[in-house]
């Protein structure tokens, strides 16, 4: 409809109605397919008389409800959201020193409430970063406003399309007078600004909306019911970056999140200086954590060993190198050797700002989530923010430290040299608390047969280990991560695959130690050489110590196995192992929480068996379940939201944490379930509250002028009259002031329903400020059924008001000013105005009264 470009007023409306109507007179419609909100309106109000009976199928829909789809029940189609929180989340891991984000969205209906939105995701999750809202400005305000930004500033671009003159602009004009504006970062939102200069960010994937969007036409023109095909509210958002604009800002890639597409990246192999950098530099020199097993170790033989030494030895081999290894005594020597450059490279850090200082980094090879651990004793769920005054420890010079440091500096905090010691300290009572990277802290757990330690919170960053280089040598940084572009998904998924079990977030009862696969190993085969020497006598006292060496295997190795039984059994979080399609083992928590007598019930049972039959993206729990399956088993982990089915037939979320591990010889997965019913219930509650009074429930002012906006639209174009009421409570500071505010509440909430109760259900009612309310009707007959309708309100809110307490009773009376469209204004701030204005006047004239606008 082109409606960002040309204003959507009712005679573009009527012109467009009469053009259609025209141009598919007589032709039937197999089904519509429409983009954008104004879209969606326009044909939800003309729809039926255009194309009666054709199914509409909707994308780039924002701010969706239920109650837009009241009387279409032929609509279904995917929502779009504006994902401004994870957008700056990942800005500002990439720009640590940020201080200052300005948001800017223009003045049009959609882009103040893309601003409101953006301001529930924002309010108070970033700590130390100020967020300002760019108001209704013109472009040349918007420039002078962006070239005055402070230093360490970073911009949010969202929905800008009109400026406050009404001056529309096109993508790329928006990008580019705003990048030419401002030297700070620019990120977005929306793919309609990637590469025209905006670094990148979360962005609505319009591509992935459309292609979706042509599926669902495609089952329905191929027989499927609309009504079994509910409205995907997942949005289509992906991370995607410009490596051309990374560049400008000088972004690191090592930097972005894990799977972000990006853009105009050089895939280029070695530049013949690059070759010549290598022969002259034979000897370079790495020095690995020495004790950081399952990333690196050194083995008890004295190799280089773990997943990131599998990734040395693959770039040696494809860049046609050899790296000295070097053995620190501890990581924080490591870090020490790589600040006097004895060493020239790490294999396996995370960057933070003070190695930035004297190290450049690749992308990461793994990810991990950092977490906290405490002993068992403690039950409570704890967040970083829990930490403060506690005893904590952590691995001296890990990012872990430097994020405690940062964010509880002065704290008692005990940093040691390695992990097992973090451990020990907790385990042994001298530390509340350890963070650590999921990964390790779990693999030393188990190696050191450390029992009384849980999990008990997870911090908001993540753990990514990366290769590192000296930081006057960027060009071995450059040669470093062209190497890592040469290692093929499957060389990554093999490396994944031999050290895979510690990419498991607890480790269950079923799975052995390394010593544990050895003695298991050996006992299999000293079995076998007791069979071939069964048939000797002359070592038959070799055999019976042997034999004695071999129960006591089994006996450890069954001591182990009940450990983690115990543990797998006892979490308080439900847990399951799926084999193939099917649930293999279950908990006793999975089964609490599902209303099953017991694990028992669950074995053999395929999850989606315990879903609805559809998500709420639209897709059958079946296939999707298989989809998420082989997505952990490809990547090693996957985490995602889902909604699952109690046996009584409740529905609820979930959020799902699947791990690929290895299980009685074959690939399995791990999955661990936290129920998030709290979290949407509150999520969903914010939503109301932006739109809604909270006190009596009615519609806020925001509501009010949208509806209003509707009601004018709908009047103008069935040339029919609408009414704005303006309703304002008499003597209502008299309630406060002799009863106090509570009693002022009550009136104001019986008010509220009394005001609903008159009303049509077509009708808006809503509470714009202290004591006033607004009232829009439309199709209004004429004066005397607004007299009616006024004096009844009068008549009814007049009533005696109970307040609660021993009897105490007080009445109210209201004052009612009444303006009509067309008659009074032809927009709602005449409207609105000439109601108030009518609304003083019955004031004047000795309240409890009404008068219309003259």
């Amino acid at each position: 409809m082109d409606t960002k470009r040309v204003p959507f007023s009712p005679a573009y409306e009527r012109q467009l109605l009469d053009f259609l109507k025209a141009k598919y007179k007589g032709t039937p419609i197999d089904l519509v397919l429409i983009s954008d909100n104004n879209a969606f309106d326009f044909m939800r109000r003309h729809g039926d008389s255009l194309f009666p009976g054709a199914p509409v199928v909707f994308c780039g829909i924002n701010f969706f409800t239920d109650a837009l789809l009241d009387g279409h029940p032929n609509y279904t189609g995917i929502t779009e959201i504006f994902d401004a929180r994870s957008t700056l989340e990942a800005a500002l891991a990439i720009h640590p020193e940020t201080r200052h984000v300005y948001v800017i969205n223009d003045h049009l209906p959609s882009g103040r409430i893309v601003t409101d939105d953006a301001r529930q995701q924002l309010t108070g999750a970033f700590l130390g970063v100020a967020v300002e809202y760019a108001p209704a400005l013109s472009m040349a305000d918007l420039e002078r406003r962006l070239k005055a930004l402070p230093a360490h500033s970073l911009v949010l671009l969202g929905a800008f399309f009109r400026d406050s003159d009404e001056v529309f602009y096109s993508s790329e004009e928006v990008v580019r007078r705003i990048t030419a504006a401002t030297g700070a970062p620019l990120y977005g939102q929306l793919d309609t600004h990637f590469g025209l200069g905006i670094i990148g960010g979360m962005l609505i994937d319009g591509r992935s909306q459309g292609q979706l969007a042509g599926r669902i036409a495609v089952e329905i023109l191929n027989g499927r019911d609309v009504a079994d095909i509910p409205v995907i509210r997942s949005g289509a958002n992906s991370f995607m970056f410009d490596r051309v604009h990374m560049d400008r800002f000088g972004v690191d890639p090592a930097r972005l999140p894990l799977g972000s597409t990006q853009i105009n990246q050089n895939m280029a192999l070695l530049t013949p200086k690059e070759r010549e950098w290598l022969r002259e530099h034979a000897n370079i020199r790495l020095a690995p954590n020495p004790d950081a097993p399952p990333i690196e170790f050194f083995h008890n033989t004295g190799a280089y060993r773990g997943l990131a030494a599998d990734y040395i030895a693959l770039l040696e081999k494809k860049l046609e190198i050899r790296f000295q290894i070097q053995r620190p005594a501890n990581w924080t020597e490591a870090v020490a050797m790589a600040r006097e450059r004895s060493i020239d490279l790490w294999a396996a850090a995370s960057p933070t700002p003070q190695r930035d200082e004297f190290m450049l980094f690749t992308q990461p090879i793994i990810e991990a989530p950092t977490v906290i651990i405490a002993r068992r004793a403690t039950r409570d769920r704890v967040g970083i923010g829990d930490l403060a005054g506690k005893r904590i420890t952590v691995v001296a010079d890990s990012p872990a430290h430097e994020q405690i440091l940062n964010s509880h500096p002065g704290g008692d905090l005990q940093a040691v040299p390695d992990i097992g010691s973090a451990l020990r300290k907790v385990s042994f009572g001298e530390a509340d608390y350890l963070q650590s990277d999921l990964a390790t802290a779990s693999y030393f757990m188990e190696r050191e047969g450390i029992t009384n330690l849980m999990v008990v919170g997870e911090s908001q960053h993540r753990h990514r280990w990366s290769l590192a280089v000296r930081k006057d040598w960027p060009i071995l940084r450059d040669i470093l991560v062209k190497g890592l572009h040469m290692i093929t998904e499957a060389e990554r998924r093999a490396i994944m695959d031999k050290w895979v079990r510690f990419a498991a977030p607890g480790r269950p009862w079923w799975q052995l130690t390394r010593q544990q696969q050895i003695a298991l190993g050996g006992a299999m085969a000293l079995t076998l050489f007791l069979i071939f020497m069964a048939w000797t006598t002359r070592l038959r006292a070799l055999v019976h110590a042997r034999t004695r060496d071999l129960a006591a295997a089994n006996r450890m190795l069954g001591e182990s196995e009940e450990k983690y039984r115990t543990i797998f059994e006892r979490a308080e979080d439900p847990m399951w192992i799926i084999s193939g399609d099917h649930f293999t083992l279950a908990n006793k928590a999975a089964a609490r929480l599902l209303k099953y007598a017991g694990p028992e019930a669950l074995v053999d049972t395929p999850p989606w068996r315990l879903s609805p039959e559809l998500q709420p993206d639209g897709l059958h729990s079946q296939e999707k379940t298989l989809e998420m399956i082989q997505v952990a088993m490809q990547h090693g982990y996957h985490r995602f939201e889902w909604h699952h089915l109690k046996r009584d037939g409740t529905v609820f979320p979930v959020e799902v944490s699947l791990t690929r591990i290895p299980y009685e010889g074959e690939q399995a997965i791990f999955c661990v379930w936290n129920d998030i019913s709290e979290r949407k219930q509150a999520e969903e509650e914010i939503r109301r509250l932006a739109t809604h009074d909270a006190l009596t429930g009615l519609a806020s002012l925001r509501l009010a002028e949208d509806r209003m906006e509707v009601m004018i639209a709908k009047a103008s174009r069935d040339d029919t009259k609408a009414a704005v009421l303006f309703i304002d409570l008499d003597r209502f500071k008299d309630v406060n002031d002799t009863h106090g505010h509570d009693a002022g509440d009550v009136v104001l909430r019986e008010t509220a329903t009394c005001l609903e109760g008159l009303m049509r259900k077509t009708d808006t009612v809503a509470r714009i400020g202290g004591d006033e309310f607004l009232v829009i009707m439309d199709r209004v007959e004429g004066r005397e059924v607004l007299g009616a309708v006024a004096d009844k309100i009068i008549r009814v809110v007049r009533h005696p008001i109970g307040l609660g307490r021993e009897g105490l009773k007080v009445r109210v009376g209201v004052s009612i000013g009444i303006s009509l469209f067309p008659d009074h204004g032809r927009n709602r701030e005449e409207l609105v105005k000439r109601a108030d204005s009518a609304m003083y006047e019955a004031k004047h004239e000795g309240r409890s009264g009404y008068r219309i606008a003259s």
